[in-house]
């Protein structure tokens, strides 16, 4: 089953949207005129289409062998 939904974040207090610099970015660039907010969803779904991709790569990929744990660590 999908368990995503016993993971996700906390309601954000308005305070953390206050300092959020996506957000500060994205209302800045709003007023400036070089935004939308039609431009801004598509690129927040395609980050999110992204990182679901990821996820879904990961969760569906074999774990790796135990034996590679110390594989490319040059310290």
């Amino acid at each position: 089953g999908d368990n995503r939904d016993l993971h996700s974040f906390p309601t954000r207090r308005s305070s953390d949207l206050e300092q959020d610099p996506i957000l500060i970015l994205k209302n800045a660039m709003k007023k400036e005129k070089i935004l939308n907010e039609d431009e801004y969803q598509k690129i927040d779904d395609d980050i999110k289409s992204v990182c679901k991709n990821a996820v879904d790569f990961a969760e569906e990929s074999p774990e790796p062998d135990p034996s590679a744990l110390y594989d490319d660590i040059l310290a």
